[in-house]
């Protein structure tokens, strides 16, 4: 299979296919772990696509969707967002080339992800008996601490621009939770119908990593669509996955694209710049404080201090 290939299979379909898009960088086994969850999907045909961003082809995940899915090379790392999007594309093509019906949902999952069986028709469920909903995610709960919750949606706290993930740390209880309306669907796994990118267009490919999930959480809402949390649809996330060797370019593009975000979004004009202001003058000083102390180059407070300094720069996308 060629890097730009797709599946499109010929057979009728008997179950409504959902595309997985999983964007690629980084170690293979959890994306390989991943894959594997995709395809153990019940109640839905589900289609892997990778969209892998490593410097070599991989074999293992090519042969891992070889049968039922595409593998999208793109050696350059372009940025989550803009992965997402080539993912997007490939999936949309099915619905040109076969109409409409042959394409109930996309879903875009980070590798470190881990899906229930019924994770992706419990999403579908949702998405396809409301249609004033146009993006889902499930509840969250962490790779290494089973029953403890990762995200279980989540809101910004404003005029600070602060992302709050709900219950996250919380240990899982008994109780049964609702579907319920989020401020943003964490990025980890965002399902949508095909008609809410018609709506409201793909991911900001300007924040690279981090942000770019709240961002189109807003932009979803904006196309007058709902953003929701779906407790009864699980996953389980491996946390870093793809960022673990770096944790200074974490820190840079959460910083970057937190300042980024609030300068598009903030309801407070006044306030939200002086938070942002306040924000960055803060890790530029830490940022300063810890070069004086002779930090590595992986340092987090310093690589945090270059992402506000970029964003002050107007600096988007991929750092340089």
């Amino acid at each position: 299979m060629t890097p730009s290939s797709a599946v499109s299979p010929s057979s009728p379909v008997r179950l409504p296919r959902a595309a997985a898009i999983v964007v690629q960088h980084g170690a293979e086994a959890p994306c390989v772990a991943c894959l594997r969850s995709v395809l153990a999907s019940e109640g839905v045909e589900a289609v892997p696509v990778v969209v892998d961003h490593n410097p070599g082809r991989s074999d293992a995940l090519e042969a891992a969707v070889a049968a039922r899915g595409a593998y999208l090379w793109d050696p350059a790392n372009p940025g989550f967002a803009a992965g997402a999007n080539r993912g997007i594309r490939e999936a949309l093509r099915w619905r040109t080339s076969e109409g409409p019906a042959s394409l109930a949902m996309m879903a875009v999952l980070n590798p470190d992800v881990r899906l229930a069986p019924d994770c992706l028709a419990r999403l579908l469920g949702v998405l396809s008996s409301s249609p004033g909903v146009g993006l889902a995610g499930p509840a969250i709960l962490s790779e290494e601490r089973p029953e403890t919750w990762w995200n279980v949606g989540g809101e910004i706290l404003w005029p600070s621009g602060r992302p709050r993930s709900w219950l996250h740390g919380r240990r899982r209880g008994p109780e049964r939770l609702e579907v319920r309306d989020a401020g943003f669907v964490c990025g980890s796994v965002l399902a949508m119908r095909p008609d809410a990118v018609d709506r409201a267009g793909g991911l900001d490919e300007r924040y690279f990593l981090y942000f770019e999930d709240a961002d189109y959480s807003r932009r979803v809402q904006e196309a007058g669509l709902r953003t929701v949390v779906v407790p009864e649809a699980l996953a389980w996330h491996r946390g870093g996955g793809s960022t673990a060797a770096s944790p200074g370019l974490a820190a840079y593009y959460r910083a970057r694209g937190r300042l980024l975000f609030s300068r598009a979004w903030n309801p407070h004009p006044v306030l939200g710049r002086l938070h942002r202001g306040l924000f960055a003058g803060r890790l530029l000083l830490k940022g300063l404080l810890r070069l004086g102390l002779a930090a590595p180059p992986g340092d987090e407070a310093r690589m945090a201090a270059l992402g506000a300094l970029d964003y002050l720069r107007g600096r988007s996308g991929r750092r340089a």
